[in-house]
């Protein structure tokens, strides 16, 4: 690539990025919200051996859909809906570390939690079957006097389960904490939450929470962890540092699923019992409702963390929320007793996983009317005789990640940049002019600078030189860097989306 020269920052740079980079579609950024045009358009289903509890994405190219209970597996996708591969929940728990555990024993995958990297996928198991598990938890059952099960460690290049963590009664939903060392656990029966140490020696600590504790949401900085305790009408909070565990809200009936907006300012809970979903201002507490019917159960996020999907079980549809608006904005029907959702935010898709039998994908198509997205390989029905198993023999190299090496972080950095490790080109800082109309990879629009500068520092912390540039309508891009090829481009975008970070790229106008 030909020398740059430099401009001078501040005013010169935001002058390249409106007029130089990307023209127009810079200096206009997607609005805050969907357009009266919004509309959900479903691009595939995806049939045969599936009973889906719950879908995840890994943040690359990995899809784990959770077979709930009489299937006894997980179903594993890819970005172009093919099949992958079938993880059994079959184990020798003795080969797993449980060595007073010998024989075969089968769970029942319920929920998924990726590390950040993608390298490592967390199931809960719902239950246990083999010697020695002769009280199952139910979803009736609560209190002391029923097994506890298991969740399982699956590497997701070969998917195979490598370790096992014991946890309560009828482990369901799961999160890691920020520094990717400790897995937390809500327990249905036992009414406890697991807090397991994945890097160290140490035994997991259970903490009780109440009556049928179901999502969980971590803050920002990892600090405190809510709880969603779908047995009453509140949610919890627990310090991580303390363990002590407080009535934090009252917020409706049968809180079940929660996210937390990136900034730690809002809190939304599905409240399956109120037909509503619920946004909490963590600051004041203040509950605000929205009625969007049929059951909510889980939700997610879409780009920008400018709208909210939430899957309505009853209703068989899914619903779209305009956070700007907090209002309801579109809604498609789906299969039958839609329970699961994932956002693929590298391919602008949203995955549903419906109980009956079927795992639906959905585009909007307003959130990328002006964007540079893959392709969208489409098709009506997909099923398991599609085959991905290429990439089981040939793995991807994915990040280290503290659970296989604890000090891979520090190797890492003295390593030098991840762009040079991972074999691709370094980026332009964005204070170089391309020399033509360049092709701009960005991290992150944010309202608040301060959360753009802690994204800018978690690049460089990767070996990057991104900088944030502040728009006319007053958000702060973080531009992780400016090419001369859409193919230079795309491969930072990828080695970015392996350390967890989700990219878009804008390209010159033609």
């Amino acid at each position: 690539m030909a020398p740059m020269s430099h401009l001078p920052p501040a005013r010169s740079l935001l002058c390249w990025a409106l007029t130089c980079l990307v023209g127009s579609a810079l200096a206009a950024p997607p609005a805050l919200g969907p357009d009266s045009s919004s509309k959900l358009v479903q691009v595939a289903r995806l049939k045969g051996g599936l009973s889906p509890k719950s879908v995840v994405w890994n943040g690359h190219d990995r899809f784990f859909v959770q077979n709930m209970m009489y299937r006894h597996t997980v179903t594993v996708y890819d970005a172009d809906f093919q099949h992958c591969g079938t993880i059994s929940d079959r184990v020798s728990l003795e080969d797993l570390g449980m060595c007073e555990m010998p024989g075969s024993y089968r769970g029942a995958p319920v929920e998924c939690a990726f590390t950040s990297d993608g390298r490592f996928a967390f199931v809960s198991n719902y239950s246990m079957e083999g010697a020695g598990f002769n009280a199952p938890g139910c979803d009736d059952c609560t209190g002391k006097d029923y097994d506890g099960s298991f969740i399982y460690q699956v590497d997701a290049s070969t998917l195979e389960v490598v370790k096992a963590y014991p946890t309560g009664s009828v482990p369901k939903y799961l999160v890691l904490t920020p520094d990717q060392r400790q897995l937390l656990v809500s327990n249905w029966s036992s009414g406890d939450l697991s807090l397991i140490d994945l890097v160290g020696s140490s035994a997991a600590i259970r903490i009780p929470v109440g009556r049928f504790p179901r999502g969980i949401a971590l803050d920002p900085d990892g600090r405190f962890a809510y709880i969603a305790i779908m047995g009453s009408n509140a949610i919890k909070r627990m310090d991580l540092l303390t363990h002590t565990v407080e009535h934090f809200v009252t917020v409706g009936k049968g809180p079940r699923h929660l996210c937390l907006d990136a900034e730690g300012r809002h809190l939304y809970a599905s409240l399956n019992h109120e037909g509503a979903i619920a946004r909490i201002d963590l600051e004041d507490r203040a509950v605000e409702k929205l009625h969007v019917g049929g059951t909510p159960r889980s939700m997610v996020f879409g780009r920008d963390e400018r709208s909210m999907y939430v899957v309505n079980y009853s209703a068989s549809r899914m619903t779209k929320v305009d956070l700007g608006t907090f209002s309801v904005v579109d809604t498609v029907a789906t299969d039958a007793k839609p329970i699961g959702v994932t956002y693929d935010a590298r391919n602008q898709r949203v995955w549903v996983a419906c109980y009956s039998g079927s795992v639906q994908v959905f585009e909007d198509r307003s959130e990328h009317s002006d964007l540079d997205l893959v392709s969208r390989t489409g098709g009506p029905v997909f099923g398991p005789a599609d085959s991905c198993l290429a990439f089981l023999a040939a793995p991807r190299e994915l990040p280290t990640h503290p659970l296989s090496s604890p000090a891979s972080t520090a190797n890492a950095r003295a390593e030098g940049p991840a762009s040079a490790r991972q074999g691709t080109p370094a980026p332009i800082a964005p204070g170089r002019r391309p020399s033509g109309k360049g092709y701009a990879v960005v991290a992150g629009s944010f309202r608040e600078p301060g959360n753009a500068q802690r994204q800018r520092v978690k690049l460089e912390a990767f070996g990057y030189d991104p900088q944030v540039v502040e728009m006319e309508n007053g958000l702060h891009q973080v531009l992780a860097g400016a090419f001369d090829t859409e193919q230079e481009a795309k491969a930072l975008g990828a080695a970015l989306e392996q350390h967890g970070v989700s990219t878009w790229m804008y390209k010159p106008e033609r």
